[in-house]
């Protein structure tokens, strides 16, 4: 798998608050914000990846007749 940026680790290397490094934008990211009326307590998990061959010539495609 190769993981890639998403908007939410876009948004926090963009230099807002929090903030991370953009080198160390990771492909999962996850938020968690709590709202005091009415309570509430609520998580956000963004990902994104990709299922990659490393070695393409490893795998074969045959047509038995």
């Amino acid at each position: 798998m190769q993981w890639g940026l998403n908007a939410d680790s876009i948004v926090l290397s963009s230099g807002k608050n929090p903030e991370i490094e953009k080198e160390e934008a990771p492909g999962i990211v996850i938020t968690r914000d709590v709202d005091s009326d009415p309570i509430r307590i609520w998580t956000k998990v963004n990902a994104s990846a990709m299922p990659v061959m490393h070695d393409p010539r490893a795998h074969l495609v045959a047509k038995v007749l």
